[in-house]
């Protein structure tokens, strides 16, 4: 089994983490892997409560903003890759999440090690808009080679009961040639966020080795 709820992730280890934002319906969900053996560990998850107690609710920014910070300031963060969807704001018609992605840009262009969008001009270090076909192609790519890890028990993960329920949603789903994965459907409430986030996190590990290994003229995996 990949679980591992007894595994430890020390502060000040190298970590990778991604992050899948949501307005009010889907949950946003933040996921992270450890450089040195991929192992995977739940940040946070952020959802609309069930019932009238969720009328009117909207993904706490500030309290995902909070949980980042915490990451920067306990680990090690080598990468950080985010979906900042495209839901807007009710009244100025605003993207709701691309402030803070902007202000993460800031904040943390010069600590990550790889950006989610090489580029002097208009290059972004977290933004990885999955909505853009290049990148649902890559990603759709990184969730088969995921399956196959799985398979292969090649990492370990927390134990987290909400990954496990949210990989269980997930349905495969084909893209430009590849598997990824979605809900059932678009109206689903069976989330599977953090199932994208645990791919995403481990995704962004991926490259970052692959960048070492070309630096260091090795074999590339």
């Amino acid at each position: 089994p990949l679980k591992d709820a007894a595994m430890v992730v020390e502060r000040g280890e190298e970590i990778t983490i991604f992050l899948d934002c949501s307005k009010s319906d889907d949950a946003t969900a933040l996921s992270a892997c450890r450089l040195s053996d991929g192992h995977v560990f739940t940040l946070g998850m952020w959802q609309r409560p069930a019932g009238r107690r969720g009328d009117g609710w909207l993904a706490p920014r500030e309290k995902v903003d909070a949980a980042v910070v915490s990451a920067f300031e306990k680990y090690r963060v080598v990468g950080f890759f985010g979906d900042p969807s495209h839901v807007l704001e009710d009244e100025t018609f605003d993207r709701y999440w691309d402030p803070l992605f902007d202000e993460w840009h800031r904040r943390y262009k010069g600590v990550v090690k790889i950006w989610a969008k090489p580029g002097q001009k208009d290059g972004h270090s977290i933004m990885f808009d999955m909505a853009a076909s290049d990148n649902a192609k890559i990603f759709a790519g990184a969730v088969e080679y995921t399956l196959e890890e799985i398979k292969q028990g090649a990492f370990t993960h927390d134990g987290d009961p909400r990954l496990r329920r949210h990989v269980l949603n997930a349905r495969r789903y084909p893209v430009y040639g590849h598997i990824s994965i979605a809900k059932k459907h678009r109206e689903a409430k069976e989330k599977i966020d953090l199932a994208i986030t645990a791919v995403g996190a481990r995704f962004v590990r991926r490259l970052i080795l692959n960048q070492a290994a070309k630096k260091k003229g090795g074999r590339v995996w």
